[in-house]
């Protein structure tokens, strides 16, 4: 179990990291060490047109006026996103579907963290729980290995930003991510 925890917090840390850290090479923190730093998506509150992240929906309805960017310790986003967590916490779909914003401000800001562990918890069909992949819980289908989907770092950040980062070794953010959980699992050893 306490294998599971540190690569647990590693895995987790990382992206939190990559979400939220201010990342700056100029001072002298490490890179590494600079998550947690914003608590929502740079540029989205005077963007709204740019950021809603509203995907159609007549099970979780966004609402007009409301913008869906990310927010919390892993920038939750897009209606399907806000409107389960909403339900999970409150019972409710629609009081962070009518209130985005709350998600920073209610309960002196623990939602925006709770957020973060009800998406590394919460398997969202066809995609499994982070949870489960890092503790071993989830085993790929003949579809998923067939499509390069193995248990591993690499199939979080699969799920947690989909196509954006997972298809060039070479791209800036998932690159950060793996150094940033390296950092992470050598701290925590």
């Amino acid at each position: 179990p306490d294998t599971a925890c540190r690569k647990e917090l590693s895995v987790s840390f990382a992206h939190f990291t990559q979400e939220t850290g201010e990342n700056s090479g100029w001072g002298p923190v490490p890179r590494w060490k600079q998550g947690l730093y914003f608590t929502s998506e740079l540029g989205c509150k005077d963007l709204l047109a740019a950021c809603s992240y509203c995907s159609p929906s007549t099970e979780y309805p966004c609402v007009s006026g409301k913008g869906y960017f990310g927010r919390g310790a892993l920038q939750l986003s897009w209606n399907f996103n806000y409107g389960p967590f909403s339900e999970a916490i409150y019972g409710d779909k629609s009081k962070l579907l009518d209130d985005p914003d709350s998600l920073l401000t209610a309960e002196n800001g623990v939602l925006a963290f709770a957020s973060a562990i009800w998406f590394l918890m919460t398997p969202q069909m066809p995609k499994p729980a982070i949870h489960d992949i890092i503790v071993g819980k989830w085993q790929p289908t003949a579809a998923d290995k067939a499509g390069g989907r193995y248990p591993g770092f690499g199939v979080t950040t699969l799920i947690i930003n989909g196509g954006l980062e997972c298809y060039s070794p070479t791209d800036p953010r998932a690159v950060n991510r793996i150094d940033f959980y390296k950092n992470f699992s050598n701290h925590f050893h």
